[in-house]
C-alpha cells in the first residue's frame, strides 16, 4: 500500500536526519593523531597526589596577618589599597601624579602547566611592586623568557577614582607572546578621563591553548586564566574606586577574539558589560581550532623528536619550559571546543552559542582599513606561486564544499575578485592587503556584528583608516600601504613608554582626543556618540543600508560597508560555512522543528492509513 511506503519513508527520514545532525565535519581527525595523544596521556608522570587535594591544601595553608597600621598623613599609605588577597601599594605613574599604578598583582596560580589555575594565595605583607616585570613563558628571539609565576594583572586608576568605569584590556600578539605591559598600553589618555585600566597576563601558546581533549590538557587555559582575572577584578575593583558592575573587555587582533569569547560563555560573561574589538572577532576562522587533536599530535610529535623518546615514554610534566616552547614554534594554538573538563570554558562553537542565546550587552566592533597588511608583506615568491597555482589556498578553513570542483571554482572567484585576470604579484601589496583584510578581519568582524544584532546586542561598527605618526604597527612594517594596519588604533588609545601625543602632531592629537572621548562615552553610557559625532548603531537592514563610522582625518558615518568587496564573502558564507553544512551544533529550535515535522508526517500517514 502507498501509505505503508510513506510510513517507511518517514522512519528513514527521522533516522537520517538525526544521523546527519550528530555527524560533524570535524570528526575526520586521524586515528593515528588520537592514538599519539592517548599514548602520551597514559604515561603522564604524577607524584601520587591528587591535584585537587594539592590545590585545596595550597589555598588553606595561607593565612592573612593583621593589616598593618597606616598613617593617613603619609602619601604612600594613602595609595595602599586593601584587597581580598592582601594590601597592594600604589605608585605614581611616570610624571603624572594623578594616575596611580598597581603592578603585577597576583590573581591566580597553576600547578600543572596545561590545567586550570586556582586563585592566588593571600599575602601577609604589602604587595609593593613598582614596575611591570611579569611575563608568561614565551619565546623572544628564539630564547625562552618569562616564568610560570605569571598570572598577574596591573591596575591604573585616577587618584580620586569613585565608581569609575573599568576597561579590562587584553594584550594581543598572536596567542603566543606579549604581556599586560603599560609601556605598550600606557594609561595616560584613558585614566585622565576617569577610567580605570586593568592589564592582565594570561598563559600563551601551548600553555594557554593546548587542547588534547582529555584531562591532561582539556584546553582553553588562557580563557580560563582571563576568566579568573575578571573574577578578581569584579571582587576587588571597588577598593580601587571602580564600578564592579561596569567592566568592559577590549582587545585587538587575536585578543579581540578573546574579548568576544569572554562575553559569550557562562564562565565569564556575567562579568562583561561591554566589549571593544579591533580587527579581531569571535567568528574569525583563525579564532577556533576545529581539529585540536591534530594540532596536539603535531606538537607532541615534535616533543618526542626533540627529547629522542617514544610517545609512551614522554612525560609533559617533566619537560622544561624551554623545550615545550621550542617544540611549539610555528604551531598555531587556538581556542577549542572542549570535550573533557569538569569546568569547561567552551563546549559549543562560538557560532552555535551566538545563534542560540540572547545577547543584551553593547559592542564596539571594527577593523583597520588594511588589517591584512601583515599577511601581504610576509608572502614569499613561493607562497605567491602556490596561490597562482591553486587559488583554493585563499579560502578560509571554516568553509565546506560538496565537491573539489566547486571548491576550485570558489577559489577562482575570490582570486578574480581581487586580482582580475592577472596573475598575483608579490609586489601587489595593496590588493593582497585588501584580500587578506576581508578574509581574516573585516569580513569576520561584520559577520560577527550582524549575528550579535540578530541576538539582541547593541553594536556600533567602525573602520579605522587614519595613517599618522602614532600608527606604531604601520611604521614598524615599513608603511607598505596607505592606511592603518591591524593594531594601529592602539597608538591612539594608549601611550607608548608613557609619552603622550606631541602638540606639533595636530592631526594625530585630534584623533587621540576624538577616540578617547568616544571610547569614554561608550564605557560610561553604552553610546560612543559625542557632541561632534552621532554614531548610529548597526541595524538589521539590507547591507547597503548598514551604518558604520569611518575614522580618518574626518570622522563621519557611512552607509554600506564596502559592498563591492564584501558581498562576495556574504554569499560564500551563506552557501558554504561549515556550520551550515552538517555541524553537530544545531540550534535546539531546529531540533524541535525537525522532530515536529517528522511527527506531523507520521501522524498524517497514520490517519490516511485508517481512512484507506
Amino acid at each position: 500500500m502507498w501509505w505503508q511506503k510513506s510510513l517507511w519513508l518517514a522512519a528513514m527520514l527521522i533516522a537520517a536526519t538525526f544521523a546527519n545532525i550528530m555527524k560533524s565535519p570535524d570528526d575526520e581527525t586521524s586515528t593515528d593523531d588520537n592514538d599519539l595523544v592517548s599514548d602520551i596521556t597514559s604515561t603522564m608522570s604524577t607524584d601520587g597526589t591528587d591535584s585537587t587535594d594539592r590545590e585545596s591544601d595550597s589555598t588553606t595553608e595561607s593565612t592573612v596577618s593583621k593589616e598593618p597600621e597606616r598613617d593617613p598623613d603619609n602619601i604612600s599609605d594613602n595609595l595602599t589599597v586593601p584587597t581580598n588577597s592582601g594590601l597592594v601599594q600604589g605608585f605614581q605613574w611616570q610624571e603624572n601624579e594623578n594616575i596611580i599604578g598597581y603592578y603585577d598583582i597576583p590573581y591566580g596560580t597553576f600547578i600543572h602547566p596545561f590545567q586550570s589555575a586556582i586563585a592566588a594565595e593571600k599575602w601577609q605583607s604589602i604587595h609593593e611592586v613598582q614596575e611591570h616585570e611579569k611575563r608568561c613563558p614565551q619565546l623572544e628571539n628564539e630564547e625562552y623568557v618569562g616564568d610560570t609565576d605569571c598570572l598577574t594583572l596591573s591596575i591604573f586608576k585616577p587618584l580620586n577614582a569613585e565608581n569609575a568605569s573599568v576597561l579590562f584590556h587584553i594584550h594581543a600578539e598572536n596567542f603566543d607572546s606579549g604581556s599586560g605591559d603599560p609601556s605598550i598600553y600606557g594609561p595616560d589618555y584613558l585614566v585622565t578621563k576617569e577610567i580605570i585600566l586593568v592589564l592582565p597576563n594570561y598563559r600563551l601558546g601551548p600553555l594557554g591553548f593546548l587542547c588534547m581533549q582529555n584531562e591532561t590538557a582539556p584546553g582553553n587555559m588562557a580563557l580560563k586564566d582571563l576568566s579568573l582575572a575578571l573574577n578578581w577584578t569584579r571582587d576587588n575593583i571597588k577598593a580601587f574606586g571602580g564600578d564592579p558592575n561596569n567592566i568592559a573587555v577590549s582587545g585587538e587582533g587575536q585578543s579581540g577574539a578573546l574579548a568576544g569569547l569572554l562575553a559569550l560563555y557562562p564562565m565569564s560573561k556575567e562579568n562583561v558589560k561591554k566589549v571593544i574589538t579591533e580587527s579581531g572577532s569571535l567568528l574569525a576562522y583563525w579564532a577556533l581550532d576545529r581539529d585540536p587533536t591534530t594540532t596536539a599530535a603535531n606538537f607532541l610529535e615534535r616533543l618526542t623528536e626533540i627529547n629522542n623518546v617514544s610517545a609512551e615514554n614522554l612525560s609533559l610534566e617533566n619537560l622544561n619550559m624551554s623545550t615545550i616552547l621550542t617544540a611549539a614554534k610555528d604551531i598555531e594554538f587556538r581556542p577549542c571546543v572542549e570535550t573533557v573538563d569538569e569546568n569547561p570554558f567552551m563546549t559549543t562553537t562560538p557560532y552555535a552559542t551566538l545563534s542560540n542565546n540572547k545577547i543584551d550587552i553593547s559592542f564596539l566592533i571594527g577593523s583597520t582599513m588594511f588589517a591584512g597588511a601583515h599577511q601581504a608583506i610576509y608572502q614569499t615568491d613561493s607562497s605567491i606561486a602556490k596561490l597562482n597555482e591553486d587559488s583554493t589556498h585563499l579560502l578560509p578553513n571554516d568553509l565546506q564544499f560538496s565537491s573539489s570542483s566547486l571548491k576550485q571554482e570558489t577559489g577562482q572567484r575570490v582570486k578574480m575578485h581581487y586580482f582580475g585576470e592577472e596573475i598575483i604579484q608579490l609586489s601587489d601589496r595593496h590588493n593582497l592587503s585588501l584580500c587578506f583584510t576581508d578574509i581574516r578581519y573585516l569580513g569576520p568582524s561584520i559577520r560577527t556584528a550582524r549575528r550579535l544584532v540578530a541576538a539582541g546586542a547593541t553594536v556600533f561598527f567602525y573602520e579605522f583608516a587614519f595613517a599618522g605618526q602614532l600608527n606604531r604597527v604601520l611604521d614598524s612594517i615599513g608603511n607598505p600601504v596607505g592606511g592603518a594596519v591591524r593594531g594601529d588604533i592602539i597608538g591612539y588609545l594608549f601611550t607608548q613608554d608613557g609619552v603622550p601625543c606631541k602638540e606639533e602632531l595636530i592631526a594625530e592629537c585630534k584623533i587621540v582626543g576624538n577616540l578617547t572621548e568616544m571610547l569614554t562615552n561608550f564605557l560610561n553610557s553604552g553610546s560612543p556618540s559625542t557632541d561632534a559625532v552621532t554614531w548610529n548603531k548597526l541595524e538589521k537592514v539590507k547591507e547597503l543600508e548598514e551604518e558604520w563610522l569611518l575614522i580618518d582625518t574626518d570622522i563621519k558615518m557611512q552607509k554600506g560597508l564596502h559592498p563591492n568587496r564584501l558581498a562576495l564573502w556574504t554569499e560564500i558564507y551563506e552557501d558554504h560555512f561549515i556550520e551550515r553544512n552538517g555541524s553537530r551544533d544545531i540550534s535546539p529550535v531546529a531540533y524541535i522543528i525537525i522532530v515536529f515535522q517528522c511527527l506531523f508526517f507520521l501522524t498524517f500517514c497514520t490517519t490516511v492509513s485508517h481512512i484507506v
